[in-house]
């Protein structure tokens, strides 16, 4: 007697196509609500059975036999052999419901509800409503990348398995040609045999006659094309998505100079320190942001300890600090303390670096959820960069400013095309402009979506 153990195949969980905008934000809030709250612990994501299956698939209908059927797709397999290579490390760690990344859970959400084509609006749309309900963490918003990508090769898997299992058919269909006898009560024969699909390889044996089945064949091929096409499109654009501006305590710590203008690997150690904080004492990383925030206001470079002492002929000098809110709001008052706090030189073991101060207590303050707008302007140093996003609750936007006595204009509304005026001249090729004396009155039209 033989035993044997295996794994249970995994399904894929179809989903309702929501073609109304209105209608996905509507189900996108109330699928959210649903989620429990998230448990911080490692979660088995199956990758290696998603990434088997496509090697297989590929294999099969790539033989001799079959491949006549899939040339079209088979143009693609170097392109999916590359992506099934994808690692998906950073989704392991993640906060999960059920055992699945909340970051997967939005992003297959997203995904089917548009036919896993990309919908930016639909994207940004679900990630907002989720920080809305519960701030997305650090961790969290920095794997949307990985989080899509992996969402894809899932849709990849089974739209490869239908394949395989239609050479599955006509591998039946050819031995029921030869020795039809032996396979009329088989439970597979008698479960395909009112498929046209099935059919179809039956009628290239002589058995029957209709060109209905063959027609069905191709069309059923013709649609899985079509979805691993929209797949592969839908993968190269999410490549080029840049998922941090919907990590909202970012928006608020990019106002500061010192931030703004520091280099990434400062940025992404200051910022994983404030998720590392927020964690230790459970507060939503956004709520602690606006403590980081207001203690800021109050923050200069007393907080941080000093110690300096000769060395022949220079002067050495210690920095310390402890790791909590007032490193942080330190940091963001000054670009040296940045680039000292954050920097590359930062070594340590733990929770200890070179860098301790004595220790601030502060009290938290109730401060109420609120939206925060971000219309990509930035001003420094006599110029101003405009990136400009209109989220999709404001319909136009007015701004007046005051740059060194002089004020300025800007617009940005909603129109058919993107385009820019600079009063009633058109623009192309700019988003920089240079602030003087001189009153400058900006015009930005934006299609829905940007």
């Amino acid at each position: 007697m033989i035993f044997t153990i295996s794994k249970p195949r995994l399904r894929e969980e179809f989903a309702v196509r929501i073609a109304d905008f209105d209608d996905f934000k509507t189900k996108g809030s109330e699928y959210v609500k649903t989620f429990s709250l998230p448990k911080q612990q490692g979660t088995k994501l199956n990758l290696e059975y998603y990434v088997s299956s496509i090697k297989s698939s590929l294999r099969t209908i790539s033989r001799q036999k079959n491949k006549q059927y899939f040339q079209s797709i088979l143009s693609y397999s170097a392109q999916i052999k590359e992506f099934a290579k994808q690692k998906f490390e950073d989704l392991t760690t993640l906060p999960s419901i059920d055992g699945v990344p909340r970051v997967v859970k939005l992003a297959e959400f997203c995904l089917k509800s548009c036919d896993f084509a990309y919908d930016g609006e639909r994207i940004a749309a679900l990630i907002n409503i989720q920080n809305a309900h519960k701030t997305l963490g650090f961790d969290e918003v920095f794997a949307l990348n990985s989080a899509f990508l992996f969402v894809l090769i899932k849709k990849l898997a089974f739209l490869l398995n239908d394949l395989k299992i239609i050479c599955k058919m006509k591998y039946i269909a050819d031995k029921n040609a030869k020795t039809p006898y032996l396979i009329k009560d088989e439970k597979t024969y008698l479960q395909l045999k009112n498929s046209k699909i099935f059919l179809s390889f039956c009628d290239s044996r002589g058995l029957y006659d209709s060109q209905e089945c063959v027609f069905a064949r191709n069309e059923y091929i013709l649609n899985i094309q079509n979805g691993i096409c929209t797949v592969l499109q839908t993968k190269h654009k999410i490549e080029e998505t840049d998922f941090s501006s919907f990590y909202t305590p970012l928006q608020m710590f990019c106002k500061y100079e010192a931030f703004d203008a520091a280099t990434e690997e400062e940025r992404s150690a200051f910022l994983k320190l404030v998720k590392k904080l927020s964690d230790k004492e459970n507060t939503d990383e956004f709520l602690f942001a606006i403590r980081v925030d207001n203690f800021t206001k109050s923050a200069n470079s007393a907080h941080i300890k000093v110690i300096r002492t000769g060395l022949f002929q220079h002067k050495l000098s210690a920095i310390f600090a402890k790791e909590g809110i007032a490193m942080l709001a330190s940091a963001l008052s000054s670009k040296t303390l940045m680039t000292l706090l954050f920097g590359g030189n930062r070594v340590g073991k733990g929770d200890k670096t070179t860098l301790k101060s004595s220790i601030f207590e502060n009290t938290f303050e109730n401060i109420g959820r609120f939206k925060n707008i971000n219309l990509g302007i930035l001003v420094q140093s006599g110029k101003m960069k405009v990136s400009p996003h209109l989220p999709s609750i404001i319909v136009r936007a007015d701004i007046l400013f005051d740059y060194e006595g002089t004020i300025h204009n800007l617009h940005i509304l909603r129109g058919a095309e993107r385009e820019v005026y600079l009063g009633k001249t058109k623009l192309t090729g700019t988003s920089i402009f240079k602030l003087t004396d001189k009153p400058l009155d900006i015009t930005y039209i934006l299609p829905k979506g940007d």
